[in-house]
């Protein structure tokens, strides 16, 4: 699929920005005393959207608190104090977003240090408009007893709904929820947040085991999360959630669920994003090993006596270093070089070996082997004959020192020429016998 192009995006913004209003009068419309929706949403829109669209989000967010407070409220929809508590609650969420884009680059919660600014970005901005939200509820001190415990509400009934929600969002806006979608993942998600429903229920049928229940409830969250990542936490922490929200609450009062569900969903998201990023290095130690074992294939001949010399040649480490490289690697060899000494066909594999990495280096893409052993007066002759096809210029042209040094050492001989629009490496050795 081909991405949007700027203009088709603008458009959907401006789109979005426009269904802001009503948007948030269906989320304020659905909230509960457990989560106000429309935070989610006010949160998200602020993460995700680039700076230069803030100020209209502004405007879309504050129209959307007056019409719902004076839909839902009987709220003025003039006044200092009407847009004051409109438009410093999105403020305060701007300054938030931004301090953390100072900070770092944003990215999906695929680590602890992700879901850390992440889940701290929700508590900070929960907190920061807390103020504003208990001193437009009048009658209420900030320093009282009173006031601080309507402060924490706020905050928490704030901050809950965005535990819920925003990690299961940057899920979904990711494209990851489709980690989940394996008959064995799902299963395991489904029993888990049964299992969690199931002893809050419990617990609402037994109020005296209330607390104690509300804290088993969340087990289930941590083994999904250990076991799926931060995706798998998310998933069922936005279930759990719901449920919470909207019936699973029992006869506590809301602060006192609000702080377990707080420090038990955000540990359970934090333990995700471990999981995750211990999956995601244990995947890198996998690529690095592999990328080792080819490597020192590559340098390290393969035990000559344990394969045959043909079939190492033409099929083993070398002709997969050629695929890899997107060349083309073919060898004949003579049956009889099966019978020479180890020492020997250690050589050759090392002269091919050779002439295929300084190839490649040249740009070399077809290479063609050919070793042949002869009977000579008593002696047999080995020769070795390596065609490089690459592009003229001074990187693929001239003799193969590696090969030259190799050949020479062992009291052979070497040349190499270029003809038919190739470079020809010719090793001749003597042996007194097979």
């Amino acid at each position: 699929m081909r991405p949007a192009s700027p203009a088709a995006r603008r458009l959907g913004l401006l789109a979005l920005l426009l269904a802001y209003p009503p948007l948030w009068l269906l989320l304020e419309a659905l909230s509960t005393p457990l989560a106000f929706w429309p935070v989610v949403a006010r949160f998200l829109l602020v993460w995700w959207l680039p700076v230069r669209w803030w100020p209209a989000l502004l405007l879309a967010d504050a129209s959307g608190a007056l019409v719902a407070r004076h839909l839902y409220h009987g709220a003025p929809l003039a006044g200092i104090g009407p847009w004051a508590l409109a438009f410093l609650p999105i403020l305060g969420y701007m300054a938030v977003v931004a301090l953390a884009r100072w900070w770092t680059r944003l990215a999906e919660p695929d680590a602890p240090a992700r879901m850390g600014l992440l889940l701290g970005a929700c508590l900070l901005s929960s907190l920061l408009v807390s103020p504003v939200l208990v001193l437009n509820a009048g009658s209420t001190v900030l320093g009282s007893a009173l006031g601080a415990r309507r402060l924490l509400d706020f905050a928490l009934g704030d901050y809950f709904a965005l535990m819920v929600l925003v990690p299961f969002a940057s899920a979904l806006r990711a494209g990851r929820l489709g980690e989940l979608a394996r008959r064995q993942r799902l299963l395991e998600l489904l029993l888990g947040l049964l299992l969690a429903i199931a002893l809050l229920r419990l617990g609402q049928a037994q109020p005296a085991l209330l607390p104690s229940l509300q804290l088993l409830a969340f087990v289930p969250l941590m083994l999904v999360a250990f076991r799926h990542g931060w995706v798998g936490a998310a998933t069922a922490l936005a279930g759990l959630g719901l449920a919470i929200a909207y019936g699973l609450t029992g006869p506590e009062v809301a602060a006192e669920l609000h702080a377990r569900s707080a420090v038990l969903g955000s540990a359970a998201l934090m333990l995700g994003a471990a999981a995750s990023q211990l999956d995601s290095l244990r995947d890198q130690c996998w690529q690095v090993q592999d990328g080792l074992e080819r490597v020192l294939r590559r340098l390290q001949p393969p035990a000559i006596d344990q394969r045959p010399l043909a079939e190492l040649l033409a099929h083993g480490p070398l002709w997969e270093w050629a695929q890899e490289a997107g060349a083309r690697w073919q060898a004949g060899v003579d049956p009889a070089a099966q019978t020479l000494p180890a020492r020997w066909k250690a050589l050759l594999y090392r002269i091919a070996q050779a002439g295929l990495q300084q190839g490649l280096a040249a740009g070399g893409r077809d290479f063609r082997l050919r070793l042949e052993t002869r009977p000579l007066a008593g002696r047999y002759a080995v020769e070795l004959a390596l065609d490089i096809e690459a592009p003229a210029g001074p990187a693929a042209n001239g003799p193969i020192e590696a090969i030259r040094d190799r050949v020479t050492a062992a009291g052979g001989q070497y040349t190499a020429r270029r003809e038919d629009g190739c470079w020809r490496h010719r090793a001749r050795f003597e042996i007194q016998s097979l």
